[in-house]
């Protein structure tokens, strides 16, 4: 009996470990808003049609150019990047974390 109450503890206070590192990690990486910019408002994500059936298949931002850094992009190179070189869009978007559209 003694046995199997200290194997009952020890499981315990590892579970307990493990939640308390995975709702600590949860926390740090929560999505939020960017706004450090004054040429752009965030406006919301939107779906692209590009894989649906019986839809357009258009992009979401479509007719721009665009630049891709696997992994490393971030909300203000995107923005950099469309108003680089004197132009401005309309819309930057940012996808998977790599492809300014």
């Amino acid at each position: 009996m003694t046995g199997t109450l200290y194997v009952t503890a020890i499981l315990l206070s590892i579970v307990s470990s493990v939640t308390s590192r995975d709702s600590s990690s949860t926390n740090a990486s929560q999505p939020s808003i960017y706004r450090g910019s004054d040429d752009y408002k965030y406006y919301g994500c939107y779906n692209e049609t590009t894989q649906i059936q019986d839809s357009a298949e258009d992009r979401a931002l479509a007719d721009g150019t665009h630049l891709v850094k696997a992994g490393k992009m971030t909300v203000p190179m995107c923005l950099e990047f469309c108003t680089s070189n004197g132009t401005q869009y309309k819309y930057a978007g940012l996808e998977w974390s790599r492809y300014v559209l």
